[in-house]
């Protein structure tokens, strides 16, 4: 797991992981904001993927100023079963509101 934060007040710099080196399994976890179609609010989405593969490169630009998309890559999603679910790829929770909306 990957946690990155830090205040950068110069240029960014684009680092490119090969696949190679994610022969493994991974556990996914990430956050994602929607808008209702009926009533036009917004939501913060929570995502989990218990056991993903990485099938590509992974390109991180990293820095203050860098675009807001941080990661490229693709994965594939291998089911599991919990004692909720038989064969669960990805788990959504949808949160009452926008967590980050203030920021």
């Amino acid at each position: 797991m990957i946690d990155y934060y830090y205040k950068y007040d110069d240029t960014a710099l684009l680092y490119t992981v090969q696949k190679e080196r994610f022969n493994g399994l991974f556990t996914l976890e990430g956050k994602f904001y929607s808008k209702d179609e009926n009533e036009g609010l917004d939501y913060t989405n929570l995502l989990y993927m218990p056991k993903v593969r990485v099938v590509s490169d992974i390109n991180l630009r990293l820095g203050e100023r860098a675009d807001p998309t941080v990661g490229t890559f693709n994965i594939i999603g291998l089911p599991v079963n919990t004692n909720e679910n038989t064969g669960l790829i990805v788990e959504i929770t949808r949160l009452n509101s926008d967590i980050d909306g203030d920021l």
